[in-house]
This record gives structure tokens, C-alpha cells and sequence, in this order.
């Protein structure tokens, strides 16, 4: 009987714990988004690949500086009411990322991800508002 009560507690332990990590992951997206209204430049590393959101809205990015690792998602929600187009820049500090472009203007509640592959400082502007600029290095 107490061998069979150790080994209930010990998978109940155990579901419990996979149970936090499922639910960790899940509110990590969470978690990045509430972040962003708190600074222009965010860096987080808790989990790989790390999710981070970068909001537009009637005034630019935000954040429009983020550090991330090689492999990382960013994911750009647009809360405004009018269409957004992230693309990169082709500064002469900074290479220019071709991948990095939706290829069609991202609406009102709409969003774009992509997955950062190459190390690298990367500039990127509005392709309707070229006064909106972000950099996002990749280490």
C-alpha cells in the first residue's frame, strides 16, 4: 500500500511539473507582449527559441530596439488602424536581410512572424512611414 501511494505522489509529481513547464511556454508569448509598453529596448533569454513581439502603432515600433539569439521569433503585431509593412533596411552600418518582408502591407489587428536564422545587426523600416525604424541584433 505505501509502495503504491509513493508511486502515485511521484507521477502526480511529475504530471505537475510537465503540467508548468506546458503552461510556461504558453504565457511566454504572453508575458513578452505585456512587456513591451515597459521600454524601448527589451532583451529576454528564459526559453529557445524565445518568442518576442514588436507592436506597430500610430507612432513607430515598440519596442524598436530588441536583442534576441540566432534562432529567435519575433512576431509584429500591428495595433493600429492603418496597414504597417516591416521590411529591412539597407543601411550602410548594417546589412540589408532580403527575408525580412512580409511582401504585402500587415492590417489593422494583423500580425507577421519570422524566424531570425542569421547573426547579425538588422535595420529595418515601414514601407509606409519610412520615419518608423526598429534594429533587432541577433547574436
Amino acid at each position: 500500500m505505501k509502495r503504491k501511494l509513493t508511486f502515485c505522489l511521484v507521477i502526480f509529481l511529475l504530471l505537475v511539473s510537465l503540467g508548468f513547464v506546458v503552461v510556461s511556454k504558453k504565457n511566454n508569448v504572453e508575458f513578452v507582449y505585456s512587456v513591451i509598453n515597459s521600454s524601448e529596448e527589451i532583451s529576454i533569454s528564459l526559453l529557445h527559441p524565445q518568442y518576442y513581439a514588436i507592436e506597430m502603432t500610430s507612432s513607430g515600433f515598440r519596442p524598436n530596439i530588441l536583442k534576441i539569439e540566432q534562432g529567435d521569433i519575433v512576431v509584429w503585431v500591428n495595433s493600429d488602424s492603418k496597414k504597417h509593412w516591416p521590411i529591412s533596411s539597407n543601411p550602410n552600418k548594417y546589412p540589408d536581410y532580403p527575408d525580412l518582408n512580409p511582401e504585402k502591407p500587415i492590417g489593422s489587428d494583423e500580425e507577421w512572424i519570422f524566424n531570425f536564422e542569421r547573426v547579425g545587426g538588422w535595420e529595418y523600416h515601414d514601407l509606409l512611414n519610412s520615419d518608423f525604424t526598429g534594429k533587432i541584433f541577433v547574436r
